[in-house]
């Protein structure tokens, strides 16, 4: 099995770490990397690659990242080859080609994806008993790093199980329908926030993480792909969590901190700083990051987009209206801004304003969930339920297990005294979370009008 490892012009000696540490791969191949620092965003937005405000999460080294794993996804497609893909910080088991090739035998014929390894730094979730209970395993990394060596020749028995959660891409084999079905469902890349599975014990400000790079990112469709991960794992790498893509509001706060003491007049650090507090529920202290970066860049889209979803958490919502209204002269076509735009003009009763606002920004990203969503709202509120519903449909082809839209889908069908397929919807929001308060509560109203 032929490896290609990801590696910069400029990083030689990584390589080199590389090629020493993995000497017993039979068939290795270097890609080029592409580098972050040479990209024109503007470019690739125009493409439908990225979205306009993708670097206010994702660092321009991640961009870069994703882009050359892009570049390899295309060389499967074109090919019609299986593709194993690696990180140059990769540290492969001895016994990886024998185990590997037996793994790939055990997949089902439509297999898209399998992960060998993940970053070990954070969790990962896999259907060990399908039917029966998801598996949440957890790591530890620090130990995983020191014992390396151990690792590498420890003799190992995989088996494949599906995917459903994992950070890191160390490694992994794509087929050429993967490609292009991940392709299809990922672009354009854009910062998303994604709620953690329910079986992880977090306080309540811990229940997401912000997409920071194209391996968090594969976490929105994981689940509805034909994805696999490799356990035990036949890959892992030295990667420390403050170089990781996974980030914490916490630990982007602090991050951000120790950035702006050195240079406080960076207006993306700010950005940045006030989307970590608004994940906090810190909104004073967000709005006040937001005003020292407009101080520097009045007409930064990001941060206008920004502080006007701050004063939307606060329900102040003319505020949020005057801010989306600037960044829309500046960044028309801007997904976010529109979205956020029309949810103000919707709380506002403005629904016409609002639904016009949902079609611009639909016409520029069909899938959007929560525009979907938020679409089918304003429909509701109209009393046009066939086309709420229709809207809410759509948006749960796109993310099946949203609880928010299968509860909303659920009082639409009341309406129409549809009431077994409002149950039905009901249970299926339950079953993802069983403990969900509101949607305990709809379900008890459509048993009582039965």
């Amino acid at each position: 099995m032929r490896v290609n490892v990801i590696n910069l012009d400029r990083s030689e000696d990584r390589l080199a770490e590389f090629t020493t540490l993995n000497a017993h791969l039979a068939d290795v191949a270097r890609f080029p990397a592409i580098d972050g620092q040479r990209l024109e965003i503007a470019s690739l937005v125009r493409r439908g690659i990225v979205t306009q405000d993708i670097l206010d999460w994702y660092p321009i080294g991640a961009v870069g990242n994703a882009m050359s794993h892009l570049a390899l996804w295309d060389r499967a497609i074109e090919s019609g080859q299986n593709l194993t893909i690696c990180e140059d910080d990769a540290i492969f088991n001895t016994r990886f080609d024998i185990c590997s090739a037996e793994t790939l035998e055990r997949l089902p014929a439509e297999w898209d994806l399998i992960l060998w390894g993940w970053h070990f730094d954070f969790f990962l979730c896999f259907e060990m008993l399908p039917g029966v209970s998801h598996c949440l395993a957890q790591f530890e990394q620090d130990r995983m790093r020191l014992n390396s060596q151990c690792f590498q020749g420890q003799y190992v028995s995989t088996r494949p199980f599906k995917l459903l959660w994992a950070f890191g891409l160390p490694s992994y084999t794509i087929s050429p329908k993967g490609a292009r079905v991940l392709k299809s469902k990922l672009l354009p890349l854009q910062p998303v926030t994604l709620p953690l599975p329910q079986g992880l014990s977090t306080p309540d400000h811990k229940r997401s993480v912000a997409t920071r790079g194209l391996d968090s990112t594969l976490n929105t469709v994981y689940r509805d792909l034909c994805a696999f991960v490799c356990f035990p794992p036949l890959v892992i790498n030295k990667i420390e969590l403050s170089k990781s893509t996974v980030q914490l509001p916490e630990e982007e706060l602090a991050k951000c901190d120790k950035t702006l003491a050195i240079n406080p007049v960076d207006a993306a650090i700010l950005n940045r700083r006030g989307i970590a507090l608004l994940r906090l529920k810190q909104f004073e202290d967000a709005l006040e990051s937001y005003e020292r970066a407009l101080a520097i860049e009045p007409n930064h889209v990001g941060v206008l987009r920004n502080r006007g979803h701050a004063f939307l958490q606060q329900q102040r919502f003319e505020e949020a209206l005057a801010n989306f209204d600037k960044a829309r002269a500046i960044g028309p076509d801007d997904v976010s801004t529109l979205s956020g735009r029309g949810f103000a003009l919707q709380r506002l009763k403005r629904f016409d304003d609002a639904l016009e606002c949902y079609d611009l920004a639909l016409a520029i990203e069909p899938s959007h969930v929560v525009v979907l969503r938020n679409q089918g709202n304003a429909l509701l509120e109209q009393q046009r339920f066939g086309e709420a519903l229709s809207s809410y449909d759509k948006a749960l082809t796109i993310a099946p297990e949203d609880v928010a839209t299968l509860n909303r889908r659920g009082l639409v069908l009341q309406r129409l005294k549809r009431f077994d397929e409002a149950i039905a919807s009901y249970d299926r929001a339950l079953a993802i979370q069983p403990n969900h308060a509101v949607v305990r509560r709809s379900r008890g109203n459509a048993l009582l009008h039965k």
